[in-house]
């Protein structure tokens, strides 16, 4: 943190000096004052320093003097004052002065009777002014930032507070460049840079911030780090060129603010998912809703009153999802995700419910390979949705037995399922799979082949080339299956009345 060579020269005895070489270096800043009279003062080079010197060890040595410039550049040293060029240099070699401008070093004489403090002290006391301002100026920062914490301003709020601190519009972005809040406007301007994809590389691995240019603009990319993951970006234009050092550690403040913000939410969103994760377990157990569920309910955004209906999804091969949520946000529903079930609570709005089951359907099929819907309607204030939900679960683990997928049902047209709940230990029924298929069951069973399936497979998928799909085999095997099933149990299974005997028989023996 120091002044520029460019103000160095506009103050107190500097003012005296003249350039003579190295002028593209003006911006460079000065850290450091020091004087080199020896030989091997390239030792003590720390970097950013002005150098004062007479040359009087080497005045008349062109070829030292280049060496030391070359040394100068390699330390990252920032101009070279020579003082007293009456006395032991007169002028300095063209070689020099060449070397100077392509090293960007500026070179600065000086007369004799500029002596060296004042030189040094101007610039001291210009860098400790520098260094208090910027000081000053972080602790408004900060102040300003607290107080805006403090008061649990949004994301949004807090970029424009930050904006109006900082001087400098702002955006938020998330770590993939998405945009959060803040000004849209510098977002649509900094596209190109995010599409560039060797710029945005460089952006993501450069952990203390990376500032390029966009026509002329300065781009600052601050990371927001917590507990060393980035989890976002600060993104700001100067449109001035006036992004000093003191705004980039601003900037850095102001990211660590929005790292504490960023993870409140999150925490905030986290600990309200198992507020909702465990009311939604009460309710799918409870023999009744009662009014405190309902009052508990509404503190978490879910109003039962407005339900209508309740949906269950079972899929089948779903990879679990952090995202699931985002994915099923709607005004129509809310959602619960339970293990392999959806779980949706259908509003009673204008809108036709098999509609709002269409857009749930395509969602899931994004996610699941098949999948079984079943729904339900709901008495007011959703008193019976306990036993609703276990009369479904039931329903589910039933068809799940005998391979029903990619269905989409009421549970009221399921009456079947109780039948087969409620009489599949009766002895008539046990009776009939015995006598119907019992010797197809034992002739798989003796020879390790699987025609119990084969079977089933008929019965319960009409289309003939899903059937072939689903055992993997070609037709002429499939005809030589069933005249063998037949041969097996006595009776064509295709035929009017044994094949509902053998619908009968299957179907109990699946959910016995």
């Amino acid at each position: 943190m120091g002044i520029k060579v460019s103000e160095a020269i506009e103050i107190c005895g500097l003012k005296h000096g003249t350039v003579v070489a190295g002028r593209n270096g003006l911006d460079k800043e000065i850290e450091h004052v020091s004087v080199i009279e020896i030989p091997d003062s390239h030792l003590y080079f720390k970097g950013s320093e002005l150098f004062l010197t007479a040359f009087s060890h080497f005045s008349n040595n062109p070829s030292r003097q280049l060496m030391l410039l070359d040394q100068m550049s390699e330390a990252g040293s920032s101009a070279l004052a020579i003082l007293r060029t009456e006395k032991y240099i007169s002028r300095l070699d063209s070689t020099v002065i060449e070397k100077a401008d392509l090293l960007e070093i500026p070179i600065i004489l000086f007369p004799e009777h500029i002596p060296y403090i004042d030189i040094i002290s101007p610039i001291l006391k210009a860098n400790s002014m520098k260094e208090s301002n910027q000081l000053s100026y972080l602790f408004h920062v900060q102040k300003e930032l607290i107080d805006v914490l403090i008061r649990g301003q949004d994301l949004t709020e807090i970029c424009l507070a930050a904006s109006n601190i900082l001087g400098n519009p702002i955006c938020l972005v998330q770590p993939d460049f998405h945009f959060v809040a803040g000004d849209q406007t510098i977002y649509k301007h900094i596209q190109p840079l995010i599409e560039d994809k060797f710029l945005k590389k460089k952006i993501e691995t450069n952990y203390s911030g990376h500032l390029t240019f966009l026509n002329d603009n300065k781009v600052v990319f601050q990371p927001i780090f917590f507990e060393s993951q980035i989890e976002g970006y600060l993104i700001t234009i100067d449109q001035n060129i006036k992004f000093h050092e003191g705004h980039i550690t601003a900037l850095h403040h102001i990211s660590l603010g929005f790292a504490l913000k960023i993870q409140e939410e999150r925490k905030i969103a986290e600990t309200k998912q198992i507020h909702k994760k465990n009311f939604y377990e009460d309710i799918l157990t409870s023999r009744t809703i009662t009014s405190m569920q309902l009052e508990k309910g509404y503190k978490l955004g879910i109003d039962l009153t407005l339900v209508s209906e309740l949906l269950v999804v079972h899929t089948f091969n779903l990879e679990e999802s952090k995202d699931l949520p985002k994915k099923f946000n709607s005004a129509d529903y809310y959602f619960y995700a339970k293990k392999e079930q959806l779980i949706f609570l259908i509003k009673n709005t204008s809108e036709p419910s098999d509609s709002i089951h269409g857009k749930i359907a395509e969602k899931v099929k994004e996610l699941a390979i098949e999948m079984m819907m079943i729904y339900s309607p709901l008495s007011p204030y959703c008193r019976n949705l306990a036993d609703k939900y276990t009369e479904i679960e039931e329903s589910i683990d039933m068809l799940k037995k005998v391979q029903f997928h990619n269905l989409y049902l009421s549970i009221d047209s399921l009456i079947f399922l109780r039948f087969f709940k409620e009489y599949r230990d009766n002895p008539s029924m046990k009776e009939l799979v015995i006598k119907t298929i019992g010797p197809l069951i034992d002739y798989d069973r003796d020879h390790q082949s699987d025609l119990l399936h084969t079977l089933e497979t008929i019965l319960f998928v009409e289309d003939t080339q899903l059937v072939l799909e689903n055992l993997f085999i070609h037709r002429n095997t499939l005809m030589n299956r069933k005249k063998k099933i037949n041969s097996i149990i006595g009776n064509n299974f295709e035929e009017f009345p044994y094949n509902l005997n053998v619908r009968l028989a299957v179907m109990i023996w699946k959910f016995s």
